[in-house]
């Protein structure tokens, strides 16, 4: 699986505070093709980038137009 880690801008976490969501300094933006996806992932999973850095997810957005789930954002902590 690839992903993409990004870090969030000041107007994501402007958005995503009003959400009753917390986004902490450290915390990424990730992006996941659903396409290949063997299982989706899940608040109980973890995500780590290519040095071996590890993440836990603490949010999940599925982008699923007509039933079709195309990209997953997950906001993933250290």
């Amino acid at each position: 699986m690839r992903a993409v880690f990004m870090n969030y801008n000041a107007t994501d976490a402007c958005r995503t505070y009003a959400e009753s969501s917390e986004i902490l300094r450290d915390d990424k933006k990730v992006l996941i093709a659903a396409n290949g996806l063997t299982l989706d992932p899940s608040l109980q999973g973890n995500i780590a980038r290519a040095d071996g850095t590890v993440f836990r997810i603490v949010k999940i957005r599925l982008l699923d137009p007509a039933g079709q789930k195309i990209l997953f954002e997950l906001q993933a902590r250290r």
